[in-house]
C-alpha cells in the first residue's frame, strides 16, 4: 500500500429553480458566499443579507396594504352613489301661522340601496331567517 492521501474532489452549485430574474437576496448570498471564505465572516454576511431580507419583505407588504387600502377607497367612491340614502325634506303647512311642517323620507331610499347590495329580504322572511323575535304579549324581544 501506498502512503497517498485521497483527494476529495467535490463541487459547490446553486440552482435557482423557475423562471425569471433572480432577487436581489438570492443574488446576494450568492456574492456573499464567492466574495467571503472565512466561515466567519460569511456567516455574518449572510445574516445581513437575510435581516435585509425581512426588512424588504415587510416593506413590500406595507406598499401592497397601503395600495389595496387606495383601492377600497375608490371603490367606496364608486360605490357611494348607490348606498348612501338620499334624504327627501318635505315641507308642508302648518296650523300655527307662520310655521311649517316638515317631515324626512329617506327610508325609501336607503332600503332601495340595502335590495342593490343584499337583495330581496322575502327569502328570508319565507324561511324565518333573520326575522325579528317578538313575544306574543307585547312587542319585548
Amino acid at each position: 500500500m501506498s502512503n497517498q492521501k485521497h483527494k476529495k474532489v467535490g463541487f459547490n452549485f446553486e440552482k435557482q429553480f423557475g423562471e425569471g430574474v433572480d432577487p436581489w437576496y438570492a443574488k446576494a448570498e450568492r456574492w456573499v458566499k464567492k466574495k467571503f471564505k472565512n466561515p466567519y465572516i460569511q456567516h455574518l454576511a449572510l445574516g445581513f443579507v437575510a435581516w435585509m431580507k425581512k426588512i424588504w419583505i415587510e416593506g413590500k407588504i406595507q406598499m401592497e396594504m397601503a395600495s389595496v387600502d387606495e383601492q377600497v377607497k375608490e371603490i367606496h367612491k364608486g360605490w357611494d352613489g348607490y348606498t348612501q340614502p338620499r334624504v327627501k325634506i318635505i315641507e308642508t303647512e302648518s296650523e300655527v301661522k307662520g310655521l311649517k311642517d316638515m317631515s324626512i323620507e329617506a327610508y325609501r331610499e336607503a332600503a332601495k340601496a340595502d335590495a342593490w347590495l343584499f337583495g330581496d329580504y322575502d327569502a328570508y322572511e319565507s324561511y324565518d331567517i333573520n326575522t325579528k323575535k317578538v313575544s306574543e304579549k307585547d312587542e319585548t324581544v
